[in-house]
Parts: C-alpha cells; sequence; structure tokens
C-alpha cells in the first residue's frame, strides 16, 4: 500500500498521540540503548510492553504499515540506502529543515522532549500549513 508523506506524517501523529506509554517517549535518541537490540531484532512488542523507549522517529520504525513501506531501524531509521536524518527526510518526502523542525530535540524546549502530543501536535501544524493549494 503506497502512501503520501502527509499521510504517513498524520499516521504517526496518531500513534504518538494514542499508543505511546506514559514515560517511554524521549527525544534524546533514536531508542534508548538498552532497547536498540530489541528494535534492531525485532523482539519487540508492537504495543511497546516491552518497555521500549524513543522519539518520534524511533517509534515511527516500529509502525508495521511503515516497515512494510522499507522503513527499517539498525541503531536509527533506514530506508532506500539511507540513514539517519537523510532517511527520515526521503520516508516522509520532506526537506532536512522541516525534518529537522518536526523531529530534532534542539527543536523543542526541554519541557517538550519528553511529550509525544507536543510532537503530534506540530506535525499535524506542519501538514495543515502546507498542504497542497486547491
Amino acid at each position: 500500500m503506497e502512501m503520501t508523506g502527509k499521510e504517513k506524517l498524520l499516521l504517526l501523529a496518531d500513534v504518538l498521540d494514542t499508543k505511546v506509554p506514559d514515560g517511554q517517549f524521549d527525544l534524546n535518541d533514536w531508542t534508548y540503548e538498552a532497547f536498540k537490540t530489541q528494535v534492531n531484532t525485532g523482539m519487540y512488542e508492537k504495543d511497546y510492553s516491552c518497555g521500549f523507549v524513543g522519539c518520534a522517529v524511533g517509534y515511527a520504525c516500529t509502525i508495521p504499515a511503515f516497515n512494510d513501506l522499507g522503513l527499517k531501524f539498525n541503531y536509527g531509521p533506514i530506508f532506500e540506502g539511507n540513514s539517519g536524518w537523510p532517511a527520515v527526510s526521503s520516508f516522509f518526502g520532506i526537506n532536512s529543515s522541516s525534518a529537522y523542525h518536526l523531529f530534532d530535540t534542539h527543536a523543542y524546549s526541554p519541557k517538550e522532549w519528553y511529550n509525544p502530543h507536543a510532537v503530534a501536535e506540530r506535525i499535524r501544524e506542519f501538514v495543515k500549513a502546507n498542504e497542497p493549494s486547491k
């Protein structure tokens, strides 16, 4: 199933708002070191009951629909031969400055680093402001 960048971003916003347990979100790293092996080997639960902690992009790499489209995780996001931030930009169809604005720690105040809803809200605002004219 193909998805537009807008659809991908909105799905991620929904996951951040509805699936991320309290205390299991942190913009400071793709995922916590203790859980990187679980993510890299697929040994995590899709309901995140294993204690997975990650940032928005770390969570994006666990969404089955995104995995089906080629987004993977190996100590960071991977998509179509790109890794890290270039993979994020390529997967969501956004430029690097937009990727940083939506997902980078430094684009948020420290009080927002542990709040998935702040990222979800920014994603939705970005999509709304960047919708094609009709």
